[in-house]
């Protein structure tokens, strides 16, 4: 489990950093990450290349941007739980909130991840209601 804890870790170090491609490569070839459809970036989004083009429309969706995880904990042998303050605006106004992810590993590299954010309010700061 420490192990996974690490992988998720190097990903966010990574992520909040503004390299994408180093943060996109913690996940497995046939590796996804699930966003809520309401959101510009939504879907499902597999492989390293897939969640790089949804990590960058996140990114370029704010005119600032910045994510922290303030705890990654351990769930069981296979998943991760994080969560994230996000600091975020756009032209709609700010986001300051906190976003909910879940992670499934399998051999040291993320199979899913899934982001539980409040989409309405994010929605509202990207003009978008």
């Amino acid at each position: 489990m420490a192990d996974n804890v690490d992988v998720i870790e190097k990903l966010w170090e990574a992520f909040s950093a503004g390299d994408v491609e180093k943060a996109a490569a913690r996940f497995a070839n046939d590796g996804k990450v699930v966003f809520p459809e309401t959101l510009p970036w939504g879907g499902t989004h597999e492989g390293p290349e897939g969640v790089s083009d949804a990590m960058l429309l996140l990114r370029g969706s704010f005119d600032e941007f910045a994510a922290k995880p303030e705890m990654i904990l351990g769930a069981d042998d296979d998943h991760v739980a994080v969560i994230v303050k996000v600091n975020a605006k756009a032209k709609g106004g700010r986001f300051d909130g906190t976003i909910c992810w879940l992670y499934k590993l399998r051999d040291g590299k993320i199979a899913r991840a899934e982001a539980f954010p409040d989409t309405a309010r994010i929605r509202e700061v990207l003009g978008k209601p």
